[in-house]
């Protein structure tokens, strides 16, 4: 399990007497973000024999800062809690959170002194090749290697269908509904994790359960529309069909933000935190003439998701 250090405490966890540090924001931890991570764990791998106790880790902001720095905050793919888990999974021991109203008036040289050298003990530092830090984002990817005497590297763009991947992009496909490139670009499905809520059985009273969760605050939300989507249950994965929107057939005002169909389960699952992972948007949200038409598209919708994992063989 990855320890967390908070800079601003020192708290959670006790610094390793050196680091090998990744920097940057990691909103969605996109297969750029983890070239970045996977070259911190080799680095580790190649420095520990001349370093005792030398760990990996990533630093980033606690809170990103363009929440604070933009009238209109960005919506954000990933929450720090699925940061987290993702730098876990590449195999880094450490992540590193900062405050950004500490250090956002420190000049370039204060920054890697004070902050990456004397609390991180970051003897290697790699970044992006867009990489900006330090107040006025003064300091760039060059300023950071020169200040760390050349004990670092920038790793250049990663590129997906000759587009440079990065979290806007990102985010521009979801908004878009295209689920597809967005899972390539995240090297794993866009996914909703969030508490089940009660609803009002609609989707029961047609013989179609579903399960409702809304998008946190701040989150990113994809395109309106009905969605193949998997669910994660424990440990267990099920197909499932989605629909992302505000139920235009019913017409009660109310914004239920997901709800999800999953195919041969059967339970309860109110109050509980399950993991839904948008694969395909299928059709736009439509308002029926009647309940009739609408439960009838329902089962459409079910049927031809059935076939998605039964032609492509994904993994449940």
């Amino acid at each position: 399990m990855i320890r967390v250090i908070d800079l601003k405490t020192m708290s959670e966890a006790t610094p390793p007497p050196f680091s090998v540090l990744c920097l940057g924001n990691f909103d969605g931890v996109h297969i750029g973000h983890r070239t970045l991570a996977e070259r911190t764990v080799q680095i580790k791998e190649e420095l520990s024999a001349s370093l005792a106790g030398l760990g990996s880790g990533a630093w980033l902001f606690e809170t990103p800062p363009s929440l604070s720095l933009c009238p209109k905050p960005i919506p954000q793919l990933s929450t720090l809690e699925e940061k987290l888990v993702r730098f876990a999974e590449i195999g880094l021991d450490y992540a590193f959170l900062a405050d950004f109203s500490a250090l956002k008036d420190l000049s370039p040289k204060e920054f890697v002194g004070k902050v990456l050298k004397e609390q991180c003990h970051c003897v290697y530092a790699i970044c992006g090749f867009d990489f900006r830090f330090a107040k006025d984002a003064s300091g760039n990817a060059d300023t950071l290697m020169s200040l760390m005497d050349g004990r670092g590297e920038t790793v250049g763009c990663v590129a997906l269908d000759g587009e440079t991947v990065s979290s806007s992009a990102i985010r521009a496909l979801l908004m878009d509904g295209n689920a597809e490139k967005a899972t390539r670009m995240l090297g794993a499905p866009f996914s909703l994790s969030a508490e089940v809520l009660h609803g009002k059985a609609l989707g029961k009273n047609l013989g179609v359960p579903t399960i409702n969760q809304h998008f946190a605050t701040g989150a990113i939300r994809p395109k309106d529309g009905v969605y193949i989507s998997r669910t994660r249950i424990g440990d267990t994965l099920y197909p499932s069909v989605s629909n992302i929107g505000t139920r235009p057939t019913f017409a009660d005002g109310e914004t239920i933000n997901c709800e999800t169909h999953i195919l041969g389960y059967e339970g309860d699952l109110y109050g509980q935190t399950v993991r839904v992972e948008f694969l395909k948007r299928l059709r736009e949200e439509i308002r029926f003439a009647s309940v009739d038409e609408l439960g009838q598209q329902l089962r459409a919708d079910i049927a031809e998701t059935a076939r998605y994992f039964e032609h492509t063989r994904r993994q449940i």
